[in-house]
């Protein structure tokens, strides 16, 4: 399986560590928010991300780098990487709230229907999310696409562009078709 994933020009083997992650940790999304927001540099560690993010508001909480997040965690960090997503009005009235967060994503199609809110993610499956907010939400002219092969079993969960619908919705940037 192929995945193209939108980043900035980050370490091809930090991109690579983290897309062979079986669930993937608080300091890897930190890096991830962090280097896209150019508020590290590409070669800083884990810690120094989590660290710039909590300096900068970016997460609630100052959490080991190493702890397992969940699907609304991950939605709610790359929520804040642009701030002028509104998202829904809960998302708003909550100030950002992660369950609100994983909602909106999962509204516009971004997050797949197969996800719950509280499962872990993959590395594969928050690059792939990443991306999908990118290619909707904006990306900047330094970001390139690294294409990076993954080789998935029958029994893994189903990928990002197989999961979606072949309905188009209009306004929508992302388009995907069903494959069977």
């Amino acid at each position: 399986m192929l995945f193209s994933i939108g980043v900035y020009a980050q370490s091809a083997d930090v991109i690579t560590q983290i897309l062979e992650t079986d669930k993937v940790t608080y300091g890897q999304m930190c890096y991830l928010s962090a280097v896209r927001q150019n508020l590290i540099f590409e070669d800083d560690s884990f810690d120094t991300a989590v660290a710039v993010m909590a300096a900068n508001y970016q997460v609630e909480e100052l959490l080991d780098v190493d702890y397992i997040v969940n699907a609304e965690t991950v939605a709610a960090m790359f929520m804040r990487i642009w701030p002028n997503v509104k998202g829904g009005l809960f998302f708003r009235i909550t100030n950002g709230s992660p369950r609100y967060a994983y909602k909106h994503l999962k509204a516009v199609r971004i997050i797949p229907e197969n996800i719950d809110p509280k499962s872990s993610l993959t590395g594969a499956q928050a690059l792939n999310i990443l991306t999908l907010c990118m290619n909707k939400f904006g990306a900047d002219d330094e970001c390139m696409a690294l294409e990076v092969e993954d080789e998935v079993e029958e029994e893994a969960e189903v990928p990002v562009e197989e999961n979606a619908s072949s309905e188009v919705v209009e306004d929508q940037s992302v388009k995907t078709e069903k494959t069977e």
